[in-house]
């Protein structure tokens, strides 16, 4: 994985770099937001010309990041601008892009047998009770329940790493209750396992998953690779 050093230092970025393991053909970027719409290109800046104040820094700042960790893998900054699906267009990479109110973060990749990449940000203790039916099996339910107090919501991440990380290839929907996540918190990774019904999906299996706890939010990390035969 890549370092920004072409970023200020902020300490997102510094856990980043010191907590996620290094992968060859990948970069993060991660920082505050912060009002970055000056520095969109025009194609872009028409995406949330109508927007509040608070999406349009949103939008920006996963723009910019992602821009950032476009440079660390020698890529020429470039617009991003919006798929059919309303997802990132990517130029000659792929990539993904989280936020939440205070934080945003970017992923891209390429070459290195690299299909698809997903990350998610999420504030710490959003997921209540009353959405776990919904969200987990009863498998992982029955397996997490005395767990790290934060398994909710790193699972909930996690499945939407898998889903950024595999849609934009398959072109699915992809339930929650069709993935399962197996976390192991030692190491601080995580694999997803896709139990539905389209085939094609499968491709998450293949995928590297990392995670990390940044203040108040879990930062989430799928790459998926090329199965190898």
């Amino acid at each position: 994985m890549s370092s920004v050093d072409c970023l200020e230092q902020n300490p997102a970025q510094t856990f980043v770099d010191e907590h996620f393991a290094p992968m060859s053909g990948v970069a993060i970027a991660a920082g505050p937001v912060a009002d970055h719409t000056a520095e969109l290109d025009p194609e872009e800046s028409a995406l949330v010309a109508n927007s509040a104040d608070q999406r349009r820094h949103q939008f920006a700042t996963g723009r910019y990041l992602a821009r950032q960790a476009m440079q660390a893998l020698g890529m020429a900054p470039a617009a991003i601008g919006r798929s059919d699906a309303r997802a990132p267009a990517w130029p000659d990479c792929v990539g993904s892009i989280s936020h939440t109110s205070t934080l945003a973060a970017a992923v891209t990749a390429r070459g290195h047998g690299i299909r698809g990449v997903g990350i998610d940000l999420e504030r710490l203790g959003r997921i209540t009770q009353a959405m776990h039916a919904r969200l987990y099996t009863d498998a992982e339910r029955d397996r997490y329940a005395e767990d790290e107090p934060h398994w909710p919501c790193l699972l909930f991440s996690a499945k939407e790493c898998a889903y950024k990380a595999v849609n934009p290839i398959c072109g699915t929907y992809i339930g929650f209750q069709e993935v399962e996540i197996d976390v192991d918190w030692k190491r601080h990774r995580f694999a997803a396992r896709y139990i539905g019904a389209h085939a094609p999906n499968a491709l998450m299996n293949h995928g590297d998953g990392h995670f990390g706890f940044f203040a108040d939010h879990v930062i989430s990390l799928l790459v998926v690779r090329r199965p190898t035969r």
